[in-house]
């Protein structure tokens, strides 16, 4: 008995509560047990669910096509004459290239030779155009903006004019030559072709200007096709060169053939000779370029095995997670790789993903509607192959066909409709396009037509007019005009205005059958609008007619599409340009998802919060935080009962103490009895 006791009583409370909890305790080793298991399987999905990212975001390169454009590839055969780069648009083929002349942009330079940089020029305003010299005058580029250059006591020396003309920054780069016997003023027009020469009209200052006297400012004067009205009227106007400037070099166009068709362009670098061919004209040839257009599976190899790869890791770490023990493993051993052992989940997930893969798609526009056509195989342990040389073949036949099958991909048999985007939402399959309204463009037209010869002066150059809701006031240059020509300054001085520059407005300006004059914007939809304030009689304009544009409309299957301009689309992100045509039926605008979209939406349902993957692991939270709140349950009984436990055998000890305190007392008594005591 003495060596069981150890209080006051004798009971040894801790020991006996601490080997009764720990009898009370067994239940949470099991529930620890399952919350490590529970945690387990949470972090094998994790897993599951990254790798699945990882495959997902390989798709992502395979469903834009920009991963198509690189497909194809030029060569040439002498690139010191011809250089060549190739698009997607570009058809596999040979093409011939003979270059007979190259196109330049015009030089000038000024006769005047100035003794230093700050020798003084004069003042004024110097308006270059641009378009071409002929013998009926000088045709304006229309597509071409006017620069209108103030030159005052600030900036009219010779290095200042230079530095005006380089700040107003379109178009024109001046320098200063010095070629032993003084400076020059050299100009050269930035943009190559006939119709990109040079005009300089000046405007000088002072009390009695003459602007074309080749002194002050009128040295930089240049107008060789220049005219005067002729003596007798009806008569073809006389010549009159304006300007002492010298010409260097001529504005030519390039010319060139494509297999014997004869072809003129302003710039060297033409891209609308050969579809989806750039050619950059380098020399006149003596004998043919020869140009070679290939189709190869080089852009999108690198995607496609990346693809592969992903999807191989993919299965491969569901499969090592599912394993079962193997034979050397220990019973009770730890092993994450086998967590999910006896799980059909992953099973599932690699089938559907399988299904997928294995079907043939429909809408792809060609004959290539299956992986198994471009080279993509499983072998029989599921492991996905790339047959690289069944892919080269694919692409070279057909490249768009390839294309389709992976990428989300659009058409429709209408030259005048281009698809922008598909967006978000639309199935494989076929959508009706109805045009109920084309875009148009605000115009204004005049209300009488020109004169055969109209005369602009000072009196009636001026007009004031809106575009696009922006008003301006324009001056015409002064001079004698046909109604062709005057239509052309008309749209390059209003094109010319700074205001217009600054809001990327520009108009057109044509004339119809009557010689009037008809403004039209160059926007289309609702925002497009022309109309003229005042402007004189001579121009026909008083009293015309004013039109705003409207945006297109129209419905895709039925359901009404968002108008802006040209454009139709949705909110989903689907957009299409109709740039003519007629209203009516346009035909169904053919959508192909391809693989790679197909797969990338079916792992996002796997993930997302109601798909497999989602919902397995919200499940597993659920039943981790199930079993901690038993857990925390159990540990609030667990100290309810060892409060129990304790205050039983604190009280014990108590009773056993009080006890022993009364026996001690009893002996006491005993002991002093008479006769009980010891002798």
């Amino acid at each position: 008995m003495a060596g069981a006791i150890s209080g006051s009583g004798g009971i040894d409370v801790n020991s006996l509560v601490s080997q009764l909890m720990n009898a009370e305790r067994l239940p949470a080793q099991k529930m620890l047990v399952k919350e490590t298991s529970l945690k387990a399987k949470l972090s094998a999905y994790g897993t599951i669910k990254g790798a699945l990212g990882a495959f997902q975001t390989s798709l992502a390169k395979l469903n834009s096509q920009a991963s198509y454009q690189g497909s194809t590839s030029a060569t040439t055969s002498d690139d010191t004459a011809v250089k060549v780069a190739a698009g997607a648009a570009a058809q596999a083929g040979k093409y011939n290239i003979e270059v007979t002349q190259l196109a330049t942009s015009q030089k000038l330079a000024t006769s005047a030779v100035f003794s230093k940089l700050t020798d003084e020029v004069g003042t004024g305003t110097l308006t270059i155009d641009f378009g071409t010299h002929g013998t009926g005058g000088f045709a304006l580029n229309p597509e071409r903006t006017s620069l209108n250059i103030t030159i005052d006591a600030s900036n009219n020396s010779l290095a200042g004019v230079r530095d005006a003309i380089n700040k107003a920054g379109a178009g024109v780069t001046a320098s200063i030559v010095n070629d032993g016997t003084g400076y020059r003023l050299a100009l050269s027009s930035t943009e190559t072709g006939s119709k990109n020469a040079m005009r300089i009209t000046v405007a000088e200052t002072g009390s009695a200007p003459t602007n074309t006297d080749n002194s002050g400012l009128s040295v930089l004067a240049y107008d060789p096709s220049a005219t005067t009205p002729a003596p007798v009227p009806g008569d073809p106007p006389v010549p009159a060169p304006v300007g002492s400037m010298t010409q260097n070099q001529a504005a030519k166009d390039a010319v060139f053939k494509v297999d014997g068709i004869a072809i003129t362009k302003s710039s060297n670098v033409v891209s609308d000779a050969v579809d989806g061919l750039t050619l950059t004209l380098l020399k006149e040839t003596t004998s043919a370029a020869k140009v070679e257009v290939n189709k190869s599976a080089a852009s999108i190899s690198a995607p496609l095995q990346a693809m592969v790869k992903a999807y191989n890791e993919l299965v491969k770490t569901m499969r090592d997670l599912t394993k079962a023990s193997t034979e050397n493993q220990k019973p009770g051993q730890s092993n994450d790789a086998q967590v999910l052992n006896g799980e059909s989940l992953p099973r599932l997930i690699e089938a559907e993903l399988r299904a997928v893969m294995n079907q043939a798609l429909p809408y792809t526009g060609g004959d290539v509607k299956a992986l198994a056509q471009v080279g993509i195989s499983f072998d029989r342990t599921g492991v996905m192959k790339l047959d690289e040389s069944k892919l080269a073949a694919a692409m070279a036949a057909d490249p768009d066909g390839v294309t389709s099958l992976f990428a989300s991909n659009g058409r429709i048999d209408d030259k005048f409709v281009k698809i922008e985007s598909l967006g978000k939402g639309l199935d494989a399959g076929n959508y009706e396009l109805n045009v109920s309204q084309l875009a148009t463009q605000g115009k204004f037209a005049a209300a009488s037509g020109l004169a055969g010869s109209v005369v602009i002066t000072g009196s009636n150059k001026s007009l004031s007019l809106s575009v696009d809701g922006t008003a301006i006031g324009i001056d015409l240059t002064e001079g004698t005009y046909t109604p062709a020509q005057l239509a052309a300054e008309l749209q390059t001085r209003i094109n010319s205005h700074s205001s217009l520059t600054a809001k990327s407005s520009k108009v057109e300006v044509s004339l119809d059958a009557s010689n009037q004059l008809v403004i039209s914007s160059q926007k289309y939809g609702d925002e497009s609008k022309v109309n003229v304030a005042s402007a004189h009689a001579d121009l026909g304009l008083t009293g015309g007619t004013a039109t705003d544009g409207v945006d297109a409309a129209g419905t895709l299957n039925g359901i009404a599409l968002k108008g802006d301009g040209q454009k139709l689309y949705t909110d989903a992100g689907f957009k299409v340009t109709v740039s003519g045509g007629s209203t009516g039926s346009r035909g169904a605008v053919e959508v192909s998802q391809g693989f790679a979209y197909q797969l990338d939406q079916t792992i996002a349902k796997m993930v997302d919060g109601k798909g497999a993957i989602g919902v397995k692991l919200e499940s597993l939270n659920k039943s981790i935080r199930s079993v901690q709140d038993q857990q925390q349950r159990f540990e609030l009984r667990m100290g309810i009962i060892e409060k129990r436990y304790r205050a039983e055998f604190v009280a014990l000890d108590g009773l056993l103490t009080s006890m022993q305190s009364q026996s001690n007392a009893l002996s006491q008594q005993l002991a002093a009895l008479p006769g009980l005591s010891s002798s």
